[in-house]
């Protein structure tokens, strides 16, 4: 896969549908979903910023069973994309006016596995593919609709810790995201 790929890109961040397909889209049109993609279980690692879902990816990652990636983000970014096709119309309009919620929610698992197809092929066929994005903890209903049989390890730190540690990282690695003040972090 070519470097230039955006979904590639840690730093690239789609933070809605409109994003992803402006800059994704010519790379999705032509990749095809990676063969180890079709036999693996799903984990979604979730929890609070800075609660340690990091350290967990990090240690479950070094199991050969076990692949994983970057956060990806997809459920956060498609969440309004779901909610405005579940939304009750007044009139028969929408996107539900075309597709079943069987073939919105097929869709989405398409786009999914073709986003992970972007990563590089894992050395050893792995049994479960962990998708670590703390905040796909507000998108549980949307992720078991997309995938019913997807298992998930909520992390959960004593909030003052958390919030601590989002203080620390606000002088530090987390400058451009974490808040600075305590109410702040305590909101997150």
């Amino acid at each position: 896969m070519s470097s230039n790929d955006p979904l590639l890109k840690p730093e690239v961040e789609f933070h809605n549908a409109q994003e992803l397909l402006r800059h994704g889209w010519p790379q999705l049109q032509t990749r095809q979903r990676s063969a180890w993609t079709y036999n693996v279980d799903l984990i979604f690692l979730v929890g609070a910023p800075r609660s340690g879902t990091t350290w967990l990816q990090a240690m479950l990652a070094c199991h050969p069973a076990i692949y994983t990636g970057p956060e990806m983000w997809f459920f956060a970014t498609f969440g309004a994309a779901e909610r405005e096709f579940l939304r009750p119309k007044d009139r028969r309009v929408s996107l539900s006016e075309y597709l079943s919620k069987n073939d919105f929610y097929q869709i989405m698992a398409g786009l999914f596995w073709l986003s992970v197809s972007a990563l590089p092929a894992p050395s050893v066929t792995p049994s479960y593919f962990l998708e670590k994005t703390t905040r796909h903890c507000f998108y549980a209903n949307f992720i078991l609709s997309t995938f019913t049989n997807a298992q998930f390890i909520h992390i959960i730190r004593e909030a003052r810790a958390v919030v601590a540690s989002m203080l620390r990282a606000s002088r530090g690695c987390g400058e451009n995201w974490a808040p600075e003040r305590t109410i702040d972090a305590a909101r997150k």
